[in-house]
């Protein structure tokens, strides 16, 4: 079935009282800009937030963002005002979110902001996030998928006056907010499973798997005590750092234009830090390396790699410089010591970790055959914790599915909203 057909018996099963218009009849439409990235007068110190597709978070406001434009930056890019609904054109397409104040996107994102006198802005949001497989359907894939400006303008959309609309949006606030308090309860367990479980790990870590063994201050107190035949040492004796040396030319857009079969990270942590896939690579290890993230709300969030990949901006790599530790081992380890020095870092400044930093830190170093004796009993625990986790992960996924179906039956006109169910 093509997608017009598609559109028309959708605008057919609409109420009689509801209208149908093409998009660019409702709202105006912006697309954004990127400056120069190795002109550092656009960005540093920048306090204009710009939005890239990373930065979307659907129905929770765009309050920060990774990067910021000056006041020149801004005069070469392009603003959206407060209120709008923020589509991603470019790659995750139908990718949303929406900003309550005056920012600035990078060209993969449009800007929705909707005439007032047609469409109430909570119901617009409502209606953008049930048109995602619209908008997949009407872009155009050579080597990345785009939506463009064009195409977005010509989509059509139906809704009611802006009475119903305005009664739509109140009755969606209520039930979202009932199931996104569900997701937060489930979140809270989450949270606190990995908590217990960084606190177990540590235990291990430090203390060691014999609870008789001798025992020596380490002189750090969020160490406490380790074994007394452990040595304890800078890290900076069994790791050299690296960064990558493309990571302003390695953006997410530049990724989906070039995409392949090797990871690029980046400072972000979801999707296991992956930014996204290239068709080449920077760095090919054949042993263990620890990643870490280097700025921003997820500062000094560790995994170990390994193999062929290349990494983007705010983040680097430990190279172990012989096989006398093992990365698994220090990875763990750092999985606690940087949640405390997170905790330590005054919260008025934008937190960061160079490498000069790094040198700093202290290790607890066991013999290597008691570090693998130790990972192989913590991995169980790992385990163990992860399907709990899971399990929980995938609880919050239906109810988010059940959020997304209930605002599509609504905003469709299939499920009529009264006063009564407000």
């Amino acid at each position: 079935m093509s997608v017009t057909i598609r559109m028309i018996e959708l605008q057919k099963k609409s109420p009689r009282d509801w209208i149908t218009k093409p998009l660019k009849r409702v709202c105006e439409i912006s697309t954004g800009m990127t400056p120069s990235t190795s002109n550092d007068q656009y960005f540093a110190n920048g306090t204009t937030l710009w939005v890239k597709p990373n930065d979307l978070n659907e129905f929770s406001p765009i309050e920060n963002t990774d990067q910021k434009l000056t006041p020149l930056g801004v005069s070469v890019s392009r603003k959206i005002s407060g209120g709008s609904v923020l589509i991603c054109g470019i790659g995750s397409i139908g990718k949303f979110g929406f900003s309550p104040r005056e920012v600035t996107t990078n060209q993969q994102i449009h800007g929705i902001s909707f005439f007032k006198h047609e469409i109430d802005e909570r119901f617009g949001l409502y209606l953008c996030s049930s048109m995602s497989e619209v908008f997949q359907e009407n872009s155009e894939t050579v080597v990345v998928s785009i939506l463009t400006k064009g195409k977005l303008e010509r989509l059509k959309v139906s809704y009611p006056p802006l009475q119903k609309q305005q009664l739509i949006s109140q009755y969606l606030d209520k039930k979202t907010s009932q199931i996104d308090s569900l997701v937060e309860k489930i979140q809270k367990k989450i949270d606190l499973l990995k908590e217990q479980r960084t606190s177990l790990i540590n235990h291990y870590v430090t203390k060691g798997l014999d609870p008789n063994a001798e025992m020596k201050d380490s002189g750090v107190e969020w160490i406490g005590e380790i074994p007394s035949h452990w040595d304890f040492r800078k890290l900076k004796h069994f790791y050299s750092y690296r960064k990558g040396s493309m990571g302003q030319k390695l953006t997410s857009s530049f990724i989906d234009e070039n995409s392949g079969e090797y990871p690029v990270y980046s400072g972000q942590t979801s999707n296991d830090g992956i930014l996204g896939t290239w068709n080449e690579f920077e760095f090919d290890f054949d042993t263990d390396v620890i990643f870490c993230t280097t700025v921003g709300a997820k500062l000094m969030t560790t995994r170990v790699l390994s193999g062929k990949f290349s990494l983007s901006q705010n983040c680097l790599i430990m190279i172990p410089k012989d096989n006398s530790i093992s990365s698994r081992f220090v990875n763990y380890f750092l999985t606690y010591d940087f949640k405390i020095r997170r905790e330590l870092l005054p919260s008025i400044l934008q937190p960061s970790l160079r490498m000069e930093d790094l040198d700093q830190y202290w290790i607890p170093v066991p013999p290597f055959e008691e570090q693998i004796k130790i990972i192989d009993y913590v991995s169980k625990y790992w385990v163990s914790f992860e399907e709990m986790i899971s399990k929980l992960v995938y609880k919050t996924t239906l109810l988010k599915e059940y959020r997304q179906s209930i605002i599509s039956s609504v905003v469709t006109g299939k499920v009529r909203v009264t006063e009564d169910m407000i």
